[in-house]
């Protein structure tokens, strides 16, 4: 993994890993592009800003070992457990 990822936000370390954004509930995907070579730095940061636009959320768990891939929800999902919007 690359090194900046160890400071990256959780959307850009769920871009790394996954190559999307897939919902934990429904499994719908967000539709993403970038000029950036996927992976890079600039492209991970480029389409966790767009699954934010979009109203992808990936709230922190307090409570257990934050899994990434266990906790991302597409706008409908996180409104239906009416989980806030991330920023």
């Amino acid at each position: 993994m690359s090194s900046w990822v160890d400071g990256a936000d959780d959307y850009e370390i769920h871009a790394y890993l996954f190559l999307e954004f897939r919902c934990s509930d429904c499994g719908g995907s967000a539709p993403i592009s970038s000029e950036f070579e996927q992976t890079s730095e600039e492209w991970c940061s480029d389409v966790a800003r767009q699954a934010r636009v979009a109203g992808w959320t990936m709230p922190a768990d307090k409570d257990e070992i934050e899994d990434v891939d266990q906790r991302c929800y597409c706008p409908d999902c996180a409104k239906r457990r009416d989980l806030p919007p991330s920023f």
